[in-house]
């Protein structure tokens, strides 16, 4: 019973094969053109990556180098300069400068302005209560 059903499919394929063999091959050729264009496409994208990464990585060169030059300058007018930092994920440039003690505030000065109803400094005001408790500020550029 089984036999006879595939009897006609047998059949079939005999008189076909060369088509189904075609067919068969055409397919490999698509799947494997797909995995090579595929692969080509991760490739560009890796390059491009590694070549924003590298220019990104310059420009973060360039703008660390123009902030030195600017806490230089600010160095050569004014004698508390105390340091500088570059920010790259502002893209700004701080220059940090060193009160005179009598111009420096009080622990409790700062707390005042710097500390919520409850007592507690808010997160992104943290690094200004620390500056203001050792007397310098920043300037931003």
């Amino acid at each position: 019973m089984f036999m006879k059903k595939l009897k006609p499919l047998i059949k079939a394929i005999g008189e076909n094969w060369f088509r189904i063999t075609i067919l068969l091959l055409v397919l490999l050729v698509i799947v494997m053109v797909n995995g090579y264009l595929q692969e080509q496409n991760r490739l560009a994208r890796e390059a491009a990556t590694l070549k924003q990464e590298k220019e990104d990585k310059e420009f973060d060169a360039q703008q660390k180098e123009a902030c030195l030059a600017i806490y230089k300058q600010e160095s050569s007018k004014w004698n508390n300069v105390n340091g500088w930092r570059y920010a790259d994920d502002q893209d700004t440039c701080y220059v940090e400068y060193r009160l005179n003690p009598s111009e420096k505030k009080t622990g409790a000065e700062c707390d005042a302005l710097y500390k919520g109803d409850d007592g507690i400094v808010l997160f992104g005001l943290i690094d200004s209560w620390l500056n203001c408790k050792d007397g310098v500020f920043e300037n931003s550029f």
